[in-house]
This record gives structure tokens, C-alpha cells and sequence, in this order.
């Protein structure tokens, strides 16, 4: 993770770190809450998505 330029310049490596972690745990309980709605291989790629949109 690279904050001293492009989208994350700026920010403080912490704070990034909190929230993907965060972010991970939370859609992790939504999935098992909701009753695994979708395939663990399905999950492992949407967030995988995501994570790379924040990074």
C-alpha cells in the first residue's frame, strides 16, 4: 500500500488498515448472519474486488 501517491496519498496507513479490516470482518458476519448466500469461491472474489479497488 503505497500512500504517498495516487489514490491513497495522504492518508494515514493505519486508518486504511482499520477499515479494510473492519470491512472484511463485517462481510464475513453479514454472510454467515444472511445464511451463506452466496459460495465461499463467489465471496473470495467480490471482496477480492473490492480490496483491490481500496488498495
Amino acid at each position: 500500500m503505497d500512500i504517498t501517491k495516487g489514490r491513497n496519498h495522504g492518508l494515514n496507513e493505519a486508518v486504511i488498515l482499520q477499515f479494510i479490516v473492519t470491512s472484511y470482518v463485517g462481510i464475513v458476519e453479514w454472510w454467515i448472519t444472511n445464511g451463506m448466500p452466496y459460495p465461499p469461491r463467489v465471496m473470495a472474489e467480490q471482496v477480492g474486488i473490492l480490496l483491490e479497488r481500496t488498495l
